[in-house]
């Protein structure tokens, strides 16, 4: 199998082969430590460029996934990069933010969909306020949602105009009820009149329209009638009642059509009708305005909208209502801008820091806290760098000690203990050439005085060989 076929190539110092081996094992089971660990262990003697050139394509990918917030693609591109280098923690930590991220994100949906299920069941049962409940709260899990906005404009504009028919029709019977009781016949009758066109079905108003007409049977002198109708046309208007008041100075001017006040008073409402027709006309096209750019996400230009309503009749709760609601949209953009930014700014952070450019990340690090004072993971990487910094320092002065305990060795011929330093010095920078040069010079040393001791004592040997048979010329030329 894979990882056996793995262990002959890695034993054989087949390197490439038995890591193609490990990754097969890898794909077949992703979760297993064995051959992450061995592809681990095969990087320290041997890098692929292919490899280099897959992770950094796969990270790159991941991280403008994240960017998106398509984490499962985010999370499949970091799973590819992790199994290259099993050993990347970045690569570890993005896989497991991004899949942390997706569940979230799934969750949420989820919880969305829950909502506005429950919320159309409402609605559709006529449970208006509970459905409104219901879409308010799935907003408030994705404001940038149009349908649940959508369905609480219509729910809130159905709320409003039940509320105005109730309100003008309990007004209208009110009114009518005080005429009647003043015996101000014209003035109850066009308001049971108004009442009955506003909600044809009810009895009370047919019935009292009824007592009306015999109350009116009972004023036959026209003087009479004439200044009963003016005077209850002149409370309707004191009370700026003018859609009735008209009807009440035109009915009077009927009675008496020589009189010129009845005449005055028209003139006088119909004017301030046209004028309070603009008004509404003004109104609804701004409250139409503001609805349509809030459908259409313009949430700083539906609130001007919305605020030019509120200024032509600041008694309406609709356009209050919006502008509250606009400002919390605008809020959540506001919030998920700030997120955006910062999740770019630490993407790019991260980069630099796996590519070991600590000083640029340590900028991109700090500007992640300023957008985001709250997130632990910029400063715990400001830490990481200001450490790393430090143990670099400590490394260049250990490194230039040794070097220099090392040459100083050397320079006296003490060759095995500066080998002992230049290797010292290597382990703290294994970059540099120079002490990997000097260590092959005192080897190289090293074996030469070797080499010369020994032919010494192989000289020593015969001569001592020589004079022991007697052969002193021989043994002189030895010694």
């Amino acid at each position: 199998d894979a990882i056996t076929k793995g262990e002959q190539f890695l034993q054989a110092k087949e390197y490439a082969k038995a890591k193609a081996e490990y990754q097969k094992a890898l794909i077949i089971d992703p979760s297993s430590k064995y051959p992450k660990d061995k592809l681990t262990y095969i990087r320290k003697f041997y890098i692929d460029p292919a490899d280099e050139v897959r992770f950094n394509t796969a990270m790159e990918s991941g991280n403008k996934l994240m960017i998106e917030a398509d984490y499962a693609a985010a999370q499949a591109q970091f799973e590819i990069a992790s199994n290259i280098k099993p050993e990347d923690k970045t690569a570890r930590d993005k896989m497991a933010e991004a899949e942390k991220l997706n569940l979230a994100k799934l969750e949420k949906q989820k919880q969305y969909n829950k909502l506005i299920a429950d919320a159309d069941r409402l609605f559709a049962a006529k449970e208006m306020t509970a459905a409104r409940a219901a879409y308010d709260a799935a907003l408030k899990v994705d404001p940038t949602a149009s349908y649940p906005q959508q369905r609480i404009g219509e729910i809130d504009a159905k709320a409003a105009s039940e509320k105005a028919q109730n309100d003008a029709y309990n007004k209208a019977l009110t009114d009518g009820d005080e005429a009647y009781m003043n015996r101000d016949f014209t003035t109850a009758r066009l308001k049971y009149e108004q009442a009955l066109k506003i909600k044809p079905g009810e009895n009370y108003p047919k019935s009292m329209l009824e007592r009306v007409a015999q109350g009116t049977e009972q004023l036959k002198d026209a003087l009479q009638n004439y200044q009963i109708a003016i005077a209850g046309a002149d409370k309707l208007f004191d009370k700026k009642d003018y859609e009735t008041a008209l009807p009440a100075y035109q009915n009077a001017q009927k009675i008496m059509p020589s009189e010129k006040y009845p005449s005055q008073q028209i003139e006088k409402i119909e004017a301030i009708l046209l004028q309070m027709q603009k008004l509404e006309e003004d109104y609804t096209k701004a409250i139409a305005a503001g609805d349509r750019l809030l459908n259409e996400k313009q949430y700083a230009d539906a609130k001007i909208e919305y605020q030019n309503a509120n200024n032509l009749k600041p008694d309406e709760s609709y356009p209050k209502q919006k502008i509250e609601e606009v400002a919390g949209l605008l809020l959540a953009l506001k919030e998920a801008e700030r997120n955006k930014k910062y999740l770019s700014v630490v993407t790019e952070a991260d980069q630099l820091f796996d590519s070991k450019d600590f000083n640029t990340a340590l900028q991109k690090y700090q500007e992640a806290t300023t957008i985001k004072p709250e997130e632990n993971h910029p400063k715990e990487k400001i830490a990481a760098i200001n450490k790393l910094k430090s143990e670099e320092q400590a490394n260049e002065k250990g490194y230039e000690k040794a070097i220099a305990d090392a040459d100083r060795k050397f320079a006296v011929k003490a060759y095995e203990e500066s080998v002992v330093l230049y290797q010292s010095a290597l382990s703290l920078k294994p970059t540099e050439s120079y002490p990997a040069e000097q260590i092959s010079r005192a080897q190289a040393a090293i074996a030469a005085l070797k080499q010369q001791e020994e032919a010494y004592n192989l000289a020593i040997a015969s001569g001592d060989n020589l004079m022991n048979k007697g052969e002193n010329e021989s043994a002189i030329q030895n010694y």
